[in-house]
Protein backbone atom coordinates (compact mmCIF):
# COMPACT_ATOMS: atom_id res chain seq x y z
CA UNK A 1 0.00 0.00 0.00
CA UNK A 2 1.54 3.65 -1.22
CA UNK A 3 1.26 6.66 1.07
CA UNK A 4 -2.11 7.69 -0.93
CA UNK A 5 -3.88 4.59 -1.05
CA UNK A 6 -3.03 4.47 3.35
CA UNK A 7 -4.79 8.05 3.17
CA UNK A 8 -8.15 6.14 2.09
CA UNK A 9 -11.24 4.72 3.75
CA UNK A 10 -10.75 7.22 7.12
CA UNK A 11 -13.03 6.91 9.95
CA UNK A 12 -14.06 9.09 12.59
CA UNK A 13 -11.45 10.02 15.32
CA UNK A 14 -12.09 7.31 18.13
CA UNK A 15 -13.16 4.36 15.38
CA UNK A 16 -10.23 3.50 13.65
CA UNK A 17 -10.82 2.05 10.48
CA UNK A 18 -8.53 0.30 7.94
CA UNK A 19 -6.54 3.62 6.60
CA UNK A 20 -6.42 4.30 10.21
CA UNK A 21 -4.51 0.70 11.16
CA UNK A 22 -2.10 1.47 8.23
CA UNK A 23 -1.05 4.10 9.19
CA UNK A 24 0.07 2.63 12.52
CA UNK A 25 1.01 -0.35 11.08
CA UNK A 26 3.34 1.79 8.43
CA UNK A 27 4.90 4.05 11.47
CA UNK A 28 5.69 0.57 13.48
CA UNK A 29 6.98 -0.57 10.67
CA UNK A 30 9.56 2.46 10.23
CA UNK A 31 10.66 1.80 13.90
CA UNK A 32 12.00 -1.26 12.57
CA UNK A 33 13.93 -0.07 10.34
CA UNK A 34 15.21 2.92 11.81
CA UNK A 35 15.50 1.12 15.21
CA UNK A 36 19.40 2.49 15.80
CA UNK A 37 18.28 5.69 14.81
CA UNK A 38 15.18 6.11 17.16
CA UNK A 39 17.26 4.74 20.14
CA UNK A 40 20.16 7.27 18.99
CA UNK A 41 18.03 10.09 20.10
CA UNK A 42 16.15 8.57 22.77
CA UNK A 43 19.77 8.41 24.48
CA UNK A 44 21.14 11.62 23.51
CA UNK A 45 18.28 13.51 24.93
CA UNK A 46 18.17 11.84 28.02
CA UNK A 47 21.74 12.16 28.69
CA UNK A 48 22.34 15.76 27.50
CA UNK A 49 19.16 16.08 30.15
CA UNK A 50 19.84 14.20 32.88
CA UNK A 51 23.44 15.28 34.00
CA UNK A 52 23.76 12.49 36.29
CA UNK A 53 23.22 10.06 33.68
CA UNK A 54 25.42 11.24 31.38
CA UNK A 55 28.81 11.94 33.73
CA UNK A 56 29.02 8.11 34.10
CA UNK A 57 30.33 6.00 31.59
CA UNK A 58 28.65 2.68 32.93
CA UNK A 59 25.23 4.17 33.35
CA UNK A 60 25.28 5.41 29.51
CA UNK A 61 25.55 2.12 28.44
CA UNK A 62 23.17 0.61 30.72
CA UNK A 63 20.83 3.39 29.38
CA UNK A 64 21.43 2.87 25.68
CA UNK A 65 20.75 -0.98 25.82
CA UNK A 66 17.31 0.00 27.43
CA UNK A 67 16.39 2.41 25.38
CA UNK A 68 17.63 -0.31 22.54
CA UNK A 69 15.31 -2.97 24.13
CA UNK A 70 12.53 -0.36 25.05
CA UNK A 71 12.21 1.00 21.19
CA UNK A 72 12.16 -2.79 19.91
CA UNK A 73 9.07 -3.33 22.62
CA UNK A 74 7.47 -0.29 22.02
CA UNK A 75 7.63 -1.00 18.08
CA UNK A 76 6.13 -4.64 18.94
CA UNK A 77 3.28 -2.66 21.10
CA UNK A 78 2.44 -0.68 18.15
CA UNK A 79 2.96 -3.41 15.00
CA UNK A 80 0.82 -6.32 17.12
CA UNK A 81 -1.75 -4.08 18.76
CA UNK A 82 -0.54 -5.51 22.15
CA UNK A 83 -2.09 -4.68 25.82
CA UNK A 84 0.65 -4.04 27.16
CA UNK A 85 4.41 -3.27 26.47
CA UNK A 86 6.18 -5.70 27.32
CA UNK A 87 9.02 -4.71 29.97
CA UNK A 88 12.70 -5.56 28.48
CA UNK A 89 15.44 -7.15 30.98
CA UNK A 90 17.84 -4.32 30.66
CA UNK A 91 14.79 -1.55 31.75
CA UNK A 92 14.81 -3.55 35.26
CA UNK A 93 18.81 -3.18 35.48
CA UNK A 94 18.99 -0.13 34.68
CA UNK A 95 16.67 0.92 37.73
CA UNK A 96 17.76 -1.61 40.21
CA UNK A 97 21.15 0.22 39.34
CA UNK A 98 20.29 3.59 39.71
CA UNK A 99 18.33 2.59 43.05
CA UNK A 100 21.91 1.12 44.48
CA UNK A 101 23.91 4.02 43.05
CA UNK A 102 21.79 6.54 45.12
CA UNK A 103 19.82 8.25 42.80
CA UNK A 104 16.62 10.17 43.37
CA UNK A 105 13.45 8.72 41.97
CA UNK A 106 12.98 11.76 40.16
CA UNK A 107 15.77 10.66 37.71
CA UNK A 108 13.92 7.36 37.24
CA UNK A 109 10.52 8.89 37.04
CA UNK A 110 12.28 11.94 34.19
CA UNK A 111 13.91 8.99 32.46
CA UNK A 112 10.74 7.61 31.79
CA UNK A 113 9.12 10.86 30.59
CA UNK A 114 11.48 11.50 27.83
CA UNK A 115 11.95 8.07 26.67
CA UNK A 116 8.22 8.56 26.13
CA UNK A 117 8.08 11.99 24.44
CA UNK A 118 11.30 11.18 22.47
CA UNK A 119 9.36 7.54 20.56
CA UNK A 120 6.32 10.21 20.68
CA UNK A 121 7.81 12.57 18.50
CA UNK A 122 9.75 10.58 16.27
CA UNK A 123 6.30 8.75 15.43
CA UNK A 124 4.26 11.93 14.82
CA UNK A 125 6.91 13.77 12.70
CA UNK A 126 7.04 9.95 10.63
CA UNK A 127 4.11 9.88 10.25
CA UNK A 128 3.28 13.62 8.72
CA UNK A 129 5.36 12.37 5.52
CA UNK A 130 3.02 8.77 5.02
CA UNK A 131 -0.36 9.98 3.85
CA UNK A 132 -1.36 13.72 2.41
CA UNK A 133 -4.55 12.30 3.64
CA UNK A 134 -4.52 15.41 7.14
CA UNK A 135 -7.50 13.65 8.43
CA UNK A 136 -6.30 9.83 8.27
CA UNK A 137 -3.08 11.34 9.78
CA UNK A 138 -4.60 13.09 12.25
CA UNK A 139 -6.68 10.13 13.33
CA UNK A 140 -3.52 7.30 13.41
CA UNK A 141 -1.66 10.44 15.01
CA UNK A 142 -4.50 10.41 18.16
CA UNK A 143 -4.65 6.62 17.92
CA UNK A 144 -0.50 6.68 18.66
CA UNK A 145 -0.73 9.25 21.43
CA UNK A 146 -3.49 7.34 23.03
CA UNK A 147 -1.58 4.26 23.38
CA UNK A 148 1.51 4.98 23.67
CA UNK A 149 0.34 7.14 26.45
CA UNK A 150 -1.34 4.35 28.06
CA UNK A 151 1.05 1.72 27.38
CA UNK A 152 4.36 3.85 28.61
CA UNK A 153 2.42 5.07 31.71
CA UNK A 154 2.47 1.37 32.53
CA UNK A 155 6.06 0.49 32.19
CA UNK A 156 6.49 3.78 34.11
CA UNK A 157 4.44 2.79 37.54
CA UNK A 158 5.95 -0.70 37.71
CA UNK A 159 9.62 0.62 37.22
CA UNK A 160 8.69 3.17 39.72
CA UNK A 161 7.77 0.43 42.11
CA UNK A 162 10.72 -1.60 41.18
CA UNK A 163 12.66 0.98 41.76
CA UNK A 164 11.23 1.45 45.15
CA UNK A 165 11.85 -2.56 45.89
CA UNK A 166 15.03 -2.05 45.50
CA UNK A 167 16.19 1.27 47.08
CA UNK A 168 14.62 0.23 49.97
CA UNK A 169 16.52 -3.29 50.12
CA UNK A 170 20.20 -1.52 49.44
CA UNK A 171 19.45 0.97 52.38
CA UNK A 172 18.78 -1.55 54.61
CA UNK A 173 21.66 -3.92 53.34
CA UNK A 174 24.18 -0.45 53.72
CA UNK A 175 22.59 -0.02 57.00
CA UNK A 176 23.10 -3.44 58.33
CA UNK A 177 26.81 -3.48 57.85
CA UNK A 178 27.40 0.00 59.02
CA UNK A 179 25.94 -1.32 62.15
CA UNK A 180 28.15 -4.46 62.00
CA UNK A 181 31.30 -2.46 61.82
CA UNK A 182 30.29 -0.20 64.65
CA UNK A 183 30.09 -3.24 67.25
CA UNK A 184 32.90 -4.50 65.57
CA UNK A 185 34.69 -1.16 66.75
CA UNK A 186 32.89 -1.02 70.07
CA UNK A 187 34.00 -4.71 70.53
CA UNK A 188 37.69 -3.85 69.41
CA UNK A 189 37.53 -6.62 66.17
CA UNK A 190 39.80 -6.03 63.47
CA UNK A 191 37.97 -4.02 60.84
CA UNK A 192 38.06 -4.25 56.89
CA UNK A 193 37.63 -0.86 55.05
CA UNK A 194 37.87 -2.34 51.63
CA UNK A 195 34.23 -2.16 50.92
CA UNK A 196 33.12 1.52 50.27
CA UNK A 197 28.79 1.83 50.19
CA UNK A 198 27.25 2.61 47.35
CA UNK A 199 28.28 6.78 46.45
CA UNK A 200 25.28 8.94 47.01
CA UNK A 201 24.27 10.42 43.47
CA UNK A 202 22.12 13.32 43.61
CA UNK A 203 21.51 13.40 39.91
CA UNK A 204 19.72 17.01 38.01
CA UNK A 205 17.00 16.58 36.50
CA UNK A 206 15.70 19.79 33.99
CA UNK A 207 12.27 21.28 35.43
CA UNK A 208 10.83 21.60 31.95
CA UNK A 209 9.03 18.32 30.30
CA UNK A 210 10.69 17.44 26.79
Amino acid sequence: MNPHEIGQDTHSVGDPGPATRALIEAVADLSTTRHAEITQYMTERISAEIEAVSTDRHTRRSLAQAAEEGVAAMTRFLRDDLEEIEIPAASYSLVRMLARQGFPVSVVDRSNRLAQDSIMRWCLEVLAGLSDDAAAVMQAGVEILMKLSAGIDGVSQKLLGVYETERDTWLLNRNASRTARIQDILAGRPIEWGTPSAPSATGSASATSG
